[in-house]
């Protein structure tokens, strides 16, 4: 039943996007959409019909307010600044405002001390005229109130900031700053919102994952992970930017001009205008009840220290399909200027609400600059499976333990209650996984596949009376899978996560598991492999397919709880699908949890494994109707929960 009502669905999906190119706006999303909201029993047409009317009628099936209400006139950005913050601000400074029962951040600064900038003006290419032309790229509401200022200049920054205290010791905008040092790369591009010169960071990689995180959910800048370096010479100076093993941008032979001299202006005018930067995910694009917003920044140079005029000798830019930052940049065209500047920067973020419209990017290029990247396994995908699962191959060492109750209460967002049970935390190498082509909703094969290594850690819940498995965290070595995944709601933080059977898995094999985050261990594991089980017997909680098991109750959210009345999460609740080829127990499991304040295991849990096995499965994901089900999390204590989790969700 299962299979027959999505192969309807992708039919009818398939049918609508006939004649469409890959890049027409919508069609992965909608595909994605169309294979993920029906189960027998379960989700109701309606839903279904909601998001077909998304991929025909694209934004244009909401009415409402224009977006954009409070973008600041082109002028001078400090008096801007000055009007924002009253004034200077310094690290973490906030205003706050009432809003009925809780209050809500209006906006913070955060000064970036040191910062070493490479900052370089381009040309509009014609690939992205011929792109803007078409519309649904810079998250307009509707057709026409974003357009590209064609007359602007696209502007690329390659910075270092050494001191950026964009973290937090303990709760939020409350505690002390922790700084997270990083380099970053950014590229905006110049629009018009009914006239005002705005810009929007449409592409932008740092190499702090945290940063990436404090961007992403408290900025809305789509932020990558990449590597950095730079190599100086005798006269000149290289940059190199590599993303999952493929150079992503390099800037040759940088070195100082003729007339080395840069004037304040020139400074100003490379930071004066504000950026409108919008959320991007599934689950923003879809669900109707997520906050409509989008987010302000203002980046003002203070305290300049020096700043030089430089030639660069060339540029050379991916042209790897799930990058597309060759739409923006075009290997071999130079910039029309640059120069180097060290100085302090100070940043201001607001969060504006859209009125009764959300803006959402509309064409696919917009989920390769935010979301995706370069294929790295070489593993392949069976396609002649009787179950079309996206996930395959998956090599899973599960655990159950006893759970300390008290000490687990905190981390639960209110209207949650702690089920009868225990905890389980299991580990899975998918070999590979399709996770952009939900039962193959897109084809044999999606448009990329990946091999990863990821950590899952829940407990059985009860919200709105059903009961779900709710995922305190999870935690893996893949970004594009983790970005995926906190678009649907998972929790999910980059680790360093090894996963070893030897010699293989087999009788009586050696199996051992390791996961730590940036040096601190989270969890780790070592056992002996059973007998391979005549009789697959199904897991809570990780292949438990019957109607009545929990399924897995997640917080889709895109933002900070800046205002926790507009950015209230919704509960999302999908239900796995698992097809389980071997079953065999683990034997002498002997664990280790770590205590670290973002993956506090050893707190939550008794060390000792009531009972512990190894799955061979593929799994997939559908959502099911009822319980908590696209409810929004109740509001009173949000706040404060989101606070006390707020190192567990992000740090």
């Amino acid at each position: 039943q299962v299979y027959t009502t999505h192969r309807v669905l992708f039919i009818v999906q398939r049918n609508l996007s006939k004649g469409m190119p890959a890049s027409a706006p919508g069609r992965r999303r909608a595909s994605l959409a169309v294979a993920s909201c029906a189960r027998p029993g379960g989700a109701s047409w309606a839903a279904v019909g909601f998001l077909l009317a998304r991929l025909v009628h694209g934004q244009a099936a909401c009415d409402g307010g224009v977006c954009g209400a409070g973008v600041g006139q082109p002028g001078d950005i400090l008096s801007m600044l000055q009007k924002t913050t009253g004034g200077g601000g310094s690290p973490g400074a906030l205003s706050q405002r009432p809003r009925g029962r809780q209050s809500g951040i209006e906006s913070h600064s955060t000064t970036f001390s040191g910062a070493s900038l490479l900052c370089m003006k381009f040309e509009v290419p014609q690939s992205l005229r011929a792109l803007a032309s078409k519309g649904g790229i810079f998250g307009e509401p509707r057709p026409g109130a974003f357009t590209l200022d064609e007359a602007g200049h696209i502007l690329v920054t390659i910075a270092h900031f050494p001191q950026a205290p964009l973290g937090w010791s303990g709760a939020p905008f409350e505690s002390d700053p922790v700084n997270l040092p990083h380099h970053m790369f950014s590229v905006r591009v110049p629009i018009l919102q009914k006239g005002r010169r705005v810009s929007q960071t449409v592409y932008a990689l740092v190499d702090d994952d945290i940063a990436m995180n404090m961007y992403r959910y408290g900025q809305a800048v789509p932020t990558k992970m990449a590597s950095f370096s730079e190599k100086a010479g005798a006269s000149a100076t290289d940059f190199r930017i590599d993303r999952r093993g493929s150079k992503i941008f390099e800037v040759g032979g940088v070195a100082a001009a003729s007339d080395a001299s840069v004037s304040e202006e020139e400074i100003a005018n490379f930071f004066r205008r504000k950026e409108v930067d919008v959320p991007t995910g599934f689950t923003y694009a879809t669900l109707w009840n997520l906050p409509k917003v989008y987010f302000e920044r203002t980046v003002v140079p203070k305290s300049i220290r020096s700043a030089s005029r430089v030639d660069v000798r060339d540029i050379a830019v991916t042209d790897l399909e799930l990058e597309g930052l060759d739409v923006l940049l075009r290997s071999g065209s130079l910039p029309v200027s640059a120069f180097r500047l060290e100085a302090d920067l100070e940043v201001v973020v607001q969060m504006v609400t859209a009125g009764e419209t959300r803006p959402v990017p509309q064409a696919n290029v917009v989920d390769d600059w935010a979301r995706l990247g370069a294929q790295v396994t070489d593993k392949k995908k069976d396609t002649h499976r009787e179950k079309p699962l996206a996930y395959q191959n998956g090599d899973v060492v599960w655990a159950k333990f006893g759970i300390k109750r008290r000490e687990l209460a905190p981390y639960l967002p209110p209207g949650v209650k702690l089920d009868e049970g225990e905890a389980v935390v299991y580990m899975v190498q998918w070999q590979p996984a399709d996770f952009l082509n939900p039962f193959e909703s897109l084809g044999k094969v999606g448009p990329e596949l990946f091999e990863y290594n990821e950590l899952w850690v829940e407990v059985p819940v009860v919200i709105a009376g059903a009961r779900y498995m709710y995922p305190l965290t999870l935690l893996l070595n893949e970004d594009v899978g983790m970005i995926a995944g906190r678009d649907m709601g998972l929790p999910k933080k980059l680790a360093d996560a090894t996963y070893t059977f030897v010699p293989a898995v087999a009788d009586d094999a050696r199996v051992s598991v390791d996961v730590s985050r940036r040096g601190a261990p989270v969890y780790k594991l070592t056992g002996r492999l059973g007998a391979k089980a005549k009789d697959i017997v199904p897991v809570q909680g990780v292949s438990e397919n019957s109607a009545s098991s929990p399924g897995v109750a997640l917080l889709a959210s895109v933002t900070f709880a800046y205002d926790p009345e507009i950015s209230r999460p919704t509960w999302l609740c999908p239900h796995s699908v698992s097809n389980v080829t071997e079953q065999r127990p683990l034997h002498d499991v002997e664990v280790e949890f770590g205590s670290d304040p973002t993956a506090p295991l050893g707190r939550w849990f008794h060390k000792t494994a009531t009972e512990a096995g190894y799955l061979r499965m593929d799994q997939d994901w559908l959502l099911t109707m009822g319980g908590a089900q696209l409810k929004l999390v109740e509001l009173d204590g949000y706040l404060d929960w989101w606070k006390r989790s707020f190192a567990l969700q992000y740090m």
